[in-house]
């Protein structure tokens, strides 16, 4: 395995040198191919713009031609010259590999071979294709693509209208389509605006909850959602769906809100408005169904009305909250409830799981700053 500081080195020292012609005769070598590719597109040169172009029209290798057109919509804008007066802020920004774009003589080229480039991608691959060039920021929606399908077109799209967010929930729910492309069509939801966003986010998922074979890492999608920092910025909205979304919805509302109650690190203002919340005695299915979920204590006069109601479903999901919360009980009490004296004593004498840590350790992002040993790349 190679070091990633060794990687990055050799990617920057190659496009010091600018030699194009020695990167684009190295597309040939598979094992190579990717360090040539990530220094060409980093060259914003009339040699390695046309030289990515012939690679193009005239490789029989599908994965190359691909690739080569990913280099080409990285080189389509270039960085704006500093007028030393903007700052850029520490915040992550996924909006592409610029922080202030602009276009300049060969863009239009590069536009022309990305409209061409189209019609020979494999179809299972055009939303990846699609995926890559919003990622680059280009907008697809000015671009003359042969065929395109609206949903290919809406997963492009960097700014989603009304009824391309209706396209994409459509798509990502329907279980007929591709795995690939319904994953793909959830994903550009994110990119949307922030209210519709999470009511179609909700709805996808809502969606795949109940199907008899949900999409692989389903549950965990849900985990990240409820999980996001900005749901505490959403406590109405949320209650919104709980309330007139399916139960489904209600669920994955639900459990947002009663996590963000839960956890010692929400806002104070955030947790008395959902505590006013759960105090009102909420009668949706959903709520009960969170309460299973999260194996949450202390909400034993909610879960009585429940069980005291005339629905059937209700009391369904009334015992279904006693009987998890028991067995949550019977198990034992979450980190932050109890005395620091044996929180302590837990983590030296205790023993995790390395490999599920370094999971959880890369996907809340601690790996942006800290390696996940001491013997990798420090930061």
């Amino acid at each position: 395995e190679v070091s990633p500081r060794l990687k990055l080195t050799a990617r920057e020292t190659l496009v010091a040198l600018e030699n194009v012609e020695a990167c684009l005769a190295s597309l040939s070598d598979a094992k190579i191919r990717h360090l040539a590719l990530s220094a060409l597109e980093r060259m914003h040169r009339k040699v390695t713009v046309e030289g990515l172009i012939d690679v193009v029209e005239n490789t029989q290798d599908d994965s190359l031609r691909f690739d080569a057109l990913m280099a080409l919509s990285r080189l389509h804008f270039q960085e704006k010259p500093w007028d030393r007066v903007s700052w850029w802020g520490t915040r992550p920004d996924d909006r592409g590999p610029y922080f202030e774009m602009i276009e300049w003589f060969l863009s239009k080229t590069i536009r022309r071979a990305l409209e061409n480039g189209f019609t020979k991608i494999p179809e299972d691959q055009q939303g990846a294709y699609l995926e890559g060039l919003a990622k680059n920021r280009i907008p697809v929606s000015e671009l003359k693509l042969e065929g395109l399908d609206p949903v290919l077109a809406a997963l492009g799209s960097l700014e989603l209208t009304d009824s391309q967010v209706t396209l994409l929930v459509g798509a990502a729910k329907d279980s007929q389509r591709k795995l690939q492309q319904r994953l793909e069509c959830y994903r550009a939801l994110i990119r949307d605006t922030e209210n519709r966003r999470t009511k179609a986010r909700v709805e996808v998922l809502a969606s795949w909850m109940n199907e008899s074979n949900p999409p692989k890492g389903t549950a965990q999608r849900i985990d990240d959602f409820v999980n996001e920092a900005q749901r505490g910025l959403e406590i109405k909205l949320l209650r919104e769906i709980a309330s007139e979304g399916t139960d489904a919805e209600s669920r994955i509302a639900w459990r947002a809100l009663l996590t963000l109650l839960s956890s010692p690190l929400t806002k104070d203002q955030w947790v008395k408005q959902v505590t006013k919340m759960v105090e009102e005695n909420p009668r949706e299915i959903g709520f009960f169904l969170a309460l299973a979920d999260l194996k949450l204590s202390g909400f034993d006069q909610q879960i009585q009305i429940g069980l005291n109601s005339d629905n059937d479903d209700l009391i369904h999901a009334a015992e279904k909250a006693q009987t998890e919360v028991a067995t949550s009980i019977s198990v034992g009490k979450k980190v932050f409830e109890l005395p620091l004296q044996e929180v302590f004593e837990g983590a030296m004498q205790g023993h995790g799981d390395p490999a599920y840590g370094k999971q959880l350790f890369t996907r809340v992002g601690c790996v942006a700053c800290h390696a996940t040993s001491m013997d990798a790349e420090q930061k």
